[in-house]
């Protein structure tokens, strides 16, 4: 992708799942990188990806901290700019999301999924954007097909995933002016995500194999995404390629959100 060389590139959840290959495919692109995650083991595993697709260790910078802290939020910003000078990208990929409908929901989990999803990328972007008006930067938020089709059975990732998704073009109006663009991208069922390792469901496992077949067919394309697929879009939505595309919230759902079968 056209001018991500040595452009500095925070991401947030770069521990697992779309975060850390979003890293790996940035390494690719010889930017200079901080992946942030909470455990060191993980982080380091991003990093030996980035490592092998390239990048030597002097453009890997690891930070470790919860960032449902408004103050780590502000240390990682501040910290990445004075080892490398400049901040050109934010990448807020940290998040949550568990399987709750309405009426299972308390507040309790309703208030974690604010403070996950709305209040870290709320934080984060504060804190990156004089930086990236400097620079004339860009933002890439992590929304979710439930953001614009509600699931019942994910109802605090569907309320909080909306507000990413204003939160984005908020940030794109006010952000313009001063040459920073802000987009969104939009995955659906990812696969190969730590969502299904957190439940110790291996992909050979018998609820992973029944969800895959049981949701695959109700896609257009016929498959669920893997997160290679989220994270080269990303990478382009970042790059000089998308100069021109500012306030977008980009489908990466093979199709399903033109079909009106739901997944239960």
């Amino acid at each position: 992708m056209a001018g991500l060389e040595d452009k500095v590139v925070i991401i947030t959840g770069a521990s697992s799942g779309i975060g850390a290959t979003t890293a790996e495919y940035f390494a690719k692109t010889g930017a200079k990188l901080v992946i942030c995650g909470r455990i060191a083991e993980n982080l380091e595993k991003t990093a030996e990806r980035c490592r092998e697709a390239g990048l030597p260790d002097s453009k890997i910078v690891q930070m470790l901290g919860d960032l449902t802290e408004e103050d780590t939020c502000k240390r990682i910003v501040e910290d990445a700019v004075k080892h490398y000078g400049r901040l050109d990208v934010l990448v807020n990929i940290a998040g949550t999301i568990r399987t709750m409908c309405f009426w299972n929901s308390t507040p309790e989990m309703m208030q974690k999924h604010f403070e996950w999803n709305i209040m870290i990328t709320y934080h984060m972007c504060k804190y990156a954007m004089p930086n990236l008006h400097q620079t004339k930067g860009n933002i890439i938020n992590i929304g979710g097909l439930v953001a614009t089709r509600p699931y019942n059975t994910l109802f605090p990732n569907s309320v909080t995933k909306c507000g990413v998704q204003q939160m984005t073009k908020c940030l794109a109006l006010e952000g313009g002016p001063k040459g920073v663009r802000a987009n969104c991208v939009d995955p659906g069922a990812t696969l190969d995500t730590a969502l299904w390792a957190r439940s110790g469901i291996a992909p050979t496992h018998e609820k992973w194999l029944a969800h895959k077949n049981k949701s695959e067919p109700l896609y257009p394309l016929l498959r669920n995404a893997y997160t290679p697929e989220v994270a080269k879009c990303i990478v382009f939505l970042a790059s000089d390629d998308a100069r021109f595309v500012t306030g977008y919230c980009m489908p990466i759902d093979g199709g399903m959100g033109l079909v009106s079968q739901h997944i239960v």
